[in-house]
């Protein structure tokens, strides 16, 4: 069974926060809040992403709104693109191209000349690096 959490930007320390997800109506300025280690964090509803429930070759967790970079892969060259939940589940969709690939298969079957290279966050499409 895969862990349900959510990443968003705290609204007091601009950092970025993971946990639950809660609304919070008792706070007419606050719509949505993350409740990390007992502590409830107002967040920027803008920013909120789902865990996707997979990691990437660093161990970093993967959210939607991730930015991915996958070095090469069977069916194409390299893949920068954005993590999004499409129909059936989270995809990479490709800045250049607009394809669509499932993210559990980029995340682990790219390849480079020299063997197997997975894939790795580089940034989030809130703020980019």
């Amino acid at each position: 069974m895969r862990t349900i959490k959510f990443r968003a930007k705290s609204l007091e320390s601009g950092e970025w926060v993971s946990g639950d997800l809660i609304r919070t109506p008792a706070h007419p300025s606050v719509k949505v809040s993350i409740i990390q280690d007992n502590v409830v964090i107002p967040v920027e509803e803008s920013t909120i992403g789902e865990y996707t429930g997979l990691s990437d070759h660093k161990g970093r967790d993967v959210y939607e709104g991730d930015l991915v970079r996958i070095p090469e892969t069977a069916f194409n060259a390299e893949i920068i693109g954005d993590v999004r939940y499409v129909r059936d589940g989270f995809h990479v969709v490709s800045r250049r191209s607009g394809a669509s690939y499932g993210l559990d298969y980029v995340l682990s079957t790219s390849r480079h000349n020299d063997g197997l290279q997975f894939g790795e966050v580089i940034g989030n499409i809130h703020q980019e690096s």
